[in-house]
C-alpha cells in the first residue's frame, strides 16, 4: 500500500450503520406514538360508551327517585358507572354519573333531566375524559 491511499470501507460502514440506527429509532418512535394514540382513543370511546349507558339506565329510574336521592352502580366489561339521582323539583332531577373506565380513564357528568319527557335540559362534564 502506498502512503497516500486511504481506506474507504470503515467510513462507509460507519455511515451506513448510522443511517440504519437513525431509521430504526425514527420508526420505533413513530410506532410508540401511534400505539399510545390508539390506546387513548380506545379509552375515550369506552368512557363515552359508559356515559351513554349510564344515561340510558338513569332514564329508566328517574321517575321513581323524585322522592329521595338514589344511588346505583352498573358494571360492564368496559368499566363501571355510579349513578346518583337527586330530585330538584317535581319535574326535574339532577343525575350525576361517575364513570371509571377499564383503561384507567375517569369521567364525571352532571345532567338535569325533565322527568315527564325524559329529555336532557342541561349537560355538563367535569374532569372531562381525563386519563
Amino acid at each position: 500500500m502506498r502512503k497516500n491511499e486511504r481506506g474507504f470501507v470503515l467510513p462507509i460502514t460507519l455511515l451506513l450503520s448510522f443511517l440504519v440506527l437513525f431509521l430504526l429509532t425514527h420508526y420505533s418512535a413513530l410506532y410508540i406514538v401511534e400505539s399510545r394514540s390508539f390506546y387513548e382513543t380506545k379509552g375515550r370511546y369506552q368512557l363515552q360508551y359508559l356515559i351513554n349507558h349510564g344515561l340510558f339506565e338513569a332514564k329508566k329510574y328517574v321517575n321513581d327517585s323524585l322522592k329521595k336521592e338514589e344511588t346505583s352502580w352498573i358494571e360492564t366489561k368496559n368499566g363501571s358507572v355510579e349513578i346518583t339521582i337527586i330530585p330538584l323539583s317535581e319535574t326535574e332531577a339532577k343525575v350525576e354519573l361517575v364513570c371509571k373506565g377499564a383503561n384507567s380513564g375517569n369521567a364525571t357528568v352532571w345532567v338535569v333531566m325533565d322527568v315527564d319527557s325524559h329529555k336532557i335540559i342541561q349537560y355538563q362534564e367535569g374532569s372531562s375524559l381525563s386519563f
